[in-house]
């Protein structure tokens, strides 16, 4: 579900877009045109209705794009941009399909259909608007989820063939007289540039060699050295599969080592239960419980570590790869940090993570000067000891951990206990695992604080809102 801040600029796209097709006309009486005042007014609504789809498109194609210059501009997400992206995409199928859906009861009307529909703009028209309706179903939730290389493809073939028929819609029906093409121009333009960034993204790191490692039976650990980045990274396996193109993100848990230690002052957890609430020495583990404090510092190695759960699509093939293999990797992206206040500056990060998430919120911490703390809930100890050993005892031990593994974590118990500690300065909430763990209902239990959110929670302890 939408914050309410993305569903205040959904509802203004929408309204906006409303209001546009719905305004401005006005009848000629009489016409030289139109036979009645009726079809004048529905074959303005038409036209509207297509140019709006078409200024929508360089938008669409903007809000999908990881090289997105708003994400500077706006410092928003871009999960925010992507919902966005997905909103205004409908908006711009809906006009479409309005502007066919009225020529075609215009013509249909008046009895002009069976010659017009054999002209060629016609059928473009046709081929462009069934182009954009059929990325739908292939862009639901379920679809990207379970068959992620499935919905690229079909996004981009179904994109460009979309893209060709408004191109020769308007050539066919105005021979480019009014300027309509220079929409599509712009979105081909932006989609071109977006993705001439990604390949010098990864271009500058060259070919790079990875290697995989099992973790357990649902994670594994996959390591590239030689290389430093930050945030989220795109890698391509092009060994792996025959579909070369294709990358996934993964968020880094490790890059460059400074060394062993920085002198951070933090609070580290321990057992002793005057240092514990309750609810969580009774739920929780701590470090020295999960056999943590036998962690080295190993020396420093340049190089990126990601923590992956296996499913079905790429992450099956890096489970079954033996040896090394060639890598691309496209970075750095920074989903995090864009959001206002910066979380690394707050004065004090509450993380609360779900397995592989802490790969997200990790580093945060481990950039973060003032107080912290990381709850994590991870059901596989082999996950937690790799995780832990790959950070070295320090930089994990500066995370000022609590580890939760046989045992749910009680998320708002955990907030209202730790906030309160805060009293009278800000927290930062970061939230990083399964999409329930985020849901903002869990921050609306409590009226003592108030809250903002965009991909972390901000909040004002001991205030009222």
């Amino acid at each position: 579900m939408p914050t309410r801040g993305q569903a205040l600029f959904i509802a203004y796209l929408i309204f906006i877009n409303v209001v546009l097709c719905a305004v401005g006309f006005n009848s000629a009486d009489p016409s030289a045109w139109y036979t009645s005042n009726h079809l004048e007014i529905l074959t303005y609504v038409s036209n509207r209705a297509g140019i709006l789809s078409f200024a929508n498109i360089p938008l669409l194609v903007l809000y999908s794009s990881r090289n997105n210059i708003l994400l500077w501009l706006t410092n928003w997400s871009h999960s925010t941009f992507l919902l966005l992206h997905r909103w205004i995409a409908a908006i711009c199928v809906i006009e479409a399909c309005l502007h066919s859906a009225i020529y075609l009861h215009i013509y249909s009307a008046q009895g002009e259909h069976s010659s017009e529909s054999q002209r060629a703009y016609w059928y473009w028209g046709i081929v462009a608007t069934l182009a954009m309706v059929l990325i739908v179903p292939g862009s639901m939730l379920q679809v990207r989820r379970r068959f992620y290389e499935f919905f690229l493809a079909w996004h981009v073939i179904f994109f460009l063939l979309a893209m060709v028929g408004c191109c020769l819609h308007i050539y066919y029906r105005y021979d480019f007289q009014w300027g309509y093409e220079n929409w599509i121009y712009m979105a081909l333009a932006i989609w071109g540039f977006e993705r001439g960034m990604r390949i010098l993204r990864f271009a500058r790191h060259g070919i790079r060699t990875a290697q995989v490692s099992i973790v357990d039976d649902e994670y594994i650990k996959l390591e590239i050295p030689g290389i430093a980045a930050d945030g989220d990274v795109y890698l391509y396996f092009p060994t792996l599969t025959w579909r070369v193109w294709e990358n996934h993100p993964f968020s880094v848990m490790t890059d460059v080592c400074q060394g062993t230690d920085t002198g951070l002052s933090t609070t580290r957890i321990t057992t002793d239960k005057d240092r514990l609430p309750i609810s969580w020495t009774e739920k929780g583990e701590s470090l020295d419980k999960m056999s943590l404090a036998e962690i080295s510092n190993a020396p420093c190695q340049r190089g990126l570590v990601f923590y992956i759960r296996t499913q079905s699509g790429i992450t099956k093939y890096l489970r079954g790869t033996k040896s090394k293999f060639p890598v691309l990797v496209e970075s750095s992206y920074h989903p995090v940090v864009l959001s206002k206040p910066n979380p690394s500056g707050m004065t004090n990060i509450i993380a609360i993570a779900g397995g592989v998430g802490v790969t997200a919120s990790a580093p945060i911490l481990m950039r973060h000067e003032g107080w912290h703390r990381l709850f994590w809930a991870v059901r596989s100890k082999p996950l937690a000891d790799s995780v832990a050993a790959s950070l070295g005892a320090d930089r994990f031990n500066r995370l000022n951990a609590v580890v939760f593994q046989d045992n749910r974590m009680d998320i708002s118990r955990i907030l209202q206990e730790e906030v309160s500690r805060c009293v009278g300065t800000e927290v930062a909430v970061i939230v990083s695992g399964p999409a329930r763990m985020a849901d903002e209902k869990f921050m609306f239990d409590y009226t003592d604080f108030v809250l903002s959110s965009e991909c972390f929670y901000s909040i004002k302890a001991g205030m009222s809102g």
